[in-house]
């Protein structure tokens, strides 16, 4: 009976700590083209799964993490770990510690196609970030400042161009999570965003380098939500992007232009269900890595 209790209450212990963790992910399958690989391609994509921890620790601290793992199209793939982040929030405001892919074109209004626009623009690289979020003192206002190190440009190995989400180290670049956060001028930062009604308002920039700043505005008309962005890092960077919700059709348009990079995608998404949809992506590059037409055509689920 002694021994029955004890399983028991062994199995109750682990299944309120398993209660703890949310498990959640993505399965796609893929047909696309892109300039880069030259001819079509019909396969299934990574999938990726996300579990994720809250706590409430008490004196009003919280405590939240996640991690994602990612495994390599087909059976012969491998999993690897794809970032993570850790966060103490209180009323002192937020620290965060993530690491993370960004984008190497810097896009930071992609609502509508930004992976392949990024595919297309140059590249992930690999960023290690502790970021600290002031309290919030006026309704709708955030301060950040943070601290980061991003590694080379990641670059698609030989072959891999079949596998858009899972970026290969390019050579001489530094592996995911062997980047730590550098305490300088050059790469500290900071940004401010404002929120009120259907009006998001933003500004970002690095203390060591003033002329990197850069701003963002943004409205929800209600039929289409609209976003502006311009940025002078790389000798200017603009960003335009649209968004038109039809019930169950969200269609989207997505444009871009910098010194290096010029290109415009167009997304169409269809949800079969609260989990389920089928989108089709179009890039257009005339300027960058991969000038041409590039398309996709996906079915994700999430989970």
């Amino acid at each position: 009976m002694k021994k029955t209790l004890i399983a028991l209450a062994a199995v109750a212990v682990s299944s309120a700590a398993m209660a703890q963790v949310t498990i959640g992910g993505v399965f796609n399958v893929d047909s696309q083209n892109t300039t880069k690989v030259g001819d079509n391609v019909f396969r299934m994509g990574d999938a990726i799964v996300r579990f994720s921890v809250d706590e409430d620790l008490g004196a009003g601290l919280k405590f939240s993490a996640n991690t994602t793992i990612q495994t390599n199209a087909g059976r012969a793939g491998t999993a690897t770990g794809n970032g993570y982040a850790a966060t103490l929030s209180g009323g002192f405001g937020a620290i965060t510690l993530q690491n993370y892919l960004r984008g190497s074109s810097e896009l930071a209004l992609g609502v509508s196609a930004d992976m392949d626009m990024e595919h297309v623009a140059g590249g992930y690289a690999t960023r290690t970030r502790l970021n600290y979020a002031l309290p919030q003192i006026v309704k709708g206002l955030s301060v950040q400042v943070r601290w980061d190190k991003t590694s080379a440009a990641q670059a698609f190995a030989k072959g891999d161009e079949t596998k858009p989400d899972t970026p290969a180290i390019a050579a001489g670049a530094n592996p995911t999570g062997a980047i730590n956060p550098t305490f300088d001028a050059d790469n500290t930062k900071f940004s401010v965003g404002y929120a009120q009604g259907a009006m998001t308002l933003g500004a970002a920039g690095n203390f060591g380098a003033v002329d990197d700043a850069s701003l963002y505005a943004g409205y929800n008309f209600g039929v289409a939500k609209v976003d502006l962005g311009y940025g002078q890092y790389g000798g200017g960077h603009t960003e335009f992007t649209v968004v038109v919700p039809m019930g169950a059709v969200t269609a989207g348009l997505h444009t871009m232009n910098s010194d290096t990079n010029s290109a415009y995608a167009a997304r169409v998404a269809y949800a079969l269900s609260k989990r389920t949809n089928l989108s089709f992506n179009y890039v257009n590059a005339s300027k960058g890595a991969a000038t041409g037409d590039n398309y996709r055509i996906r079915l994700a689920h999430s989970f």
